[in-house]
């Protein structure tokens, strides 16, 4: 078993050892009547939410992909996004959304893999940024209120450190600091050297994006729309989503950790240990909802939510995507015909 394998049961272990703990400290009674009683109204504006999130995620893809030389329908963005998402639950990590270019072949067979490919990499690296800055900016507000210390965030400030670690390096490759040999040399000695090697490996992947992508982040049309929609996905939409789910368990939770602990969840789940992060999320989520105050009995019932809806959307709309995909796919190669 190589260590790289070894780091992620670690990780997992870990993460179902707090979720076991915790659970063992919980009552269950209480956390089951509190999901027996769940409002409706809210979980179904809960779903709401979490549609048009999808379609603001479809509609910003597809301004990527516009950005990046190939242009396609809004309906055909959303069901390739929702296919990619479909799929991403059954990888670790984001391979779902470096699906999305195979997928969108599929359905046009004139859409250049590398416009597919690039369009990624701006929104992953556009999400690498919002994140950061929410993680930044929620775990400063959260420290101004009485009882929350620095070690009770530990785990958004990790997760802060991962994110600002990793837009270093994306930034370092995307607009050819590495290339070029303008990171300072002193700094790379620095790193480990398995950190250098999967710096070099990256590089080698986007070198042939790099001048392309460097045109496409430098030039304000394309950056600060783009951050600022995924600023607007990351606080807006995904804490009105939170707040639905809570109203719907009459659950109190304060404003900033509406910010914080949804990034949080998002966060943990793209971690390349399990599938979807499933026992990362519910391990360190319910830790980090504990030591920020939040009851286990109300907790429990939340995360189970917020992964349950979330999770069984993403089921049945990729499901349903993925479906019609195989039907436009069919529809287009009977359309062309067998002797053309």
């Amino acid at each position: 078993m190589t260590r790289r394998a070894l780091l992620r049961a670690g990780v997992l272990a870990a993460g179902l050892g707090a979720l076991f703990l915790l659970a063992r400290r919980i009552d269950w009674r209480a956390s089951l009547a509190l999901l027996a009683g769940v409002r409706l109204p809210w979980l179904g504006a809960a779903f709401a939410v979490g549609l048009f999130l999808r379609v603001f995620r479809g509609s910003l893809w597809r301004f990527y992909l516009g950005a990046a030389g190939h242009r396609t329908g809004r309906g055909t963005s959303l069901v390739v996004l929702l296919a990619g998402d479909f799929l991403g639950t059954f990888f670790v990590g984001t391979l779902g959304s470096f699906a999305r270019p195979l997928l969108l072949r599929l359905v046009d067979e004139r859409a250049p893999l590398d416009s597919g490919t690039e369009s990624v990499i701006i929104e992953q690296y556009l999400t690498l940024v919002s994140h950061a800055l929410v993680l930044f900016f929620g775990g400063a507000l959260l420290l101004m209120r009485p009882g929350i210390t620095a070690g009770v965030l530990a785990p958004a400030f990790a997760a802060g450190l991962v994110y600002v670690t990793a837009l270093l390096a994306a930034s370092a490759v995307i607009f050819g600091w590495h290339a070029r040999g303008a990171l300072p040399q002193r700094l790379e000695r620095l790193l480990p050297a398995p950190v250098r090697r999967r710096l070099a490996g990256l590089a080698e992947f986007l070198l042939r994006f790099r001048e392309r992508l460097a045109l496409r982040l430098s030039t304000r049309a394309v950056l600060l729309p783009g951050l600022g929609a995924q600023l607007a996905l990351n606080t807006v939409l995904v804490g009105t989503h939170s707040f639905c789910l809570l109203q719907a368990l009459g659950v109190a939770f304060p404003f900033p950790l509406l910010l914080v602990v949804p990034t949080m969840f998002l966060t943990l789940a793209n971690v390349p240990v399990s599938p979807g992060g499933v026992g990362i999320v519910e391990g360190y989520g319910l830790l980090l909802l504990t030591h920020l105050g939040l009851p286990g009995e109300s907790a429990l019932p939340y995360l189970l939510l917020e992964r349950g809806v979330a999770t069984l959307a993403t089921l049945v709309l990729g499901g349903l995507a993925i479906g019609g995909l195989g039907l436009r796919r069919t529809v287009a190669v009977a359309s062309v015909g067998p002797g053309r």
